[in-house]
């Protein structure tokens, strides 16, 4: 559902998790209020088909292919979307890491490296002054039904 009264136009998006389940439908979302769209994914190939979806549409996007969980990756998608539109109005932290297993059953290297890019995601893609929407999918993988819906939001 679009609601034409929530207009996003001259405003830039850094959508993280971009290409596939609830990124993917935020950053399609977000380019149909008028959003310029960074679609971030480490998923080179999801990244870029988010991205190309969007220009299809007749909306703006770019593809970014740079890891959350480091501060060097968080600030190159920040100059991506400063180098291709200008500034960022608007940050969607949905990119997550996905593990395909009951707590139970998950082993100490398991989630150790969740753990660690959870506690380090606070921090990593910022500029300082846009707006930001954090969330993350329990499975952001095309595989997971009704992914790719995500719920209405003004930001």
């Amino acid at each position: 559902m679009n609601d034409d009264r929530i207009r996003l136009d001259g405003q830039v998006a850094i959508v993280t998790g971009a290409g596939n389940g609830l990124g993917r439908g935020y950053a399609l979302q977000r380019a149909s209020r008028g959003a310029a769209v960074v679609c971030n994914d480490v998923a080179v190939d999801a990244a870029e088909r988010t991205a190309r979806e969007i220009v299809d549409r007749n909306g703006t996007a770019v593809a970014e292919t740079r890891s959350v969980a480091t501060p060097a990756g968080g600030a190159a998608i920040v100059a991506r979307a400063v180098d291709a539109f200008g500034s960022v109005d608007i940050r969607v932290n949905n990119a997550g890491q996905l593990r395909n297993a009951a707590f139970e059953d998950l082993s100490v290297d398991n989630v150790a490296p969740l753990v660690t890019y959870l506690a380090s995601r606070r921090c990593t893609v910022t500029d300082g002054s846009s707006r930001l929407v954090a969330g993350t999918s329990r499975g952001s993988s095309s595989r997971q039904a009704g992914a790719g819906t995500p719920p209405a939001s003004t930001a």
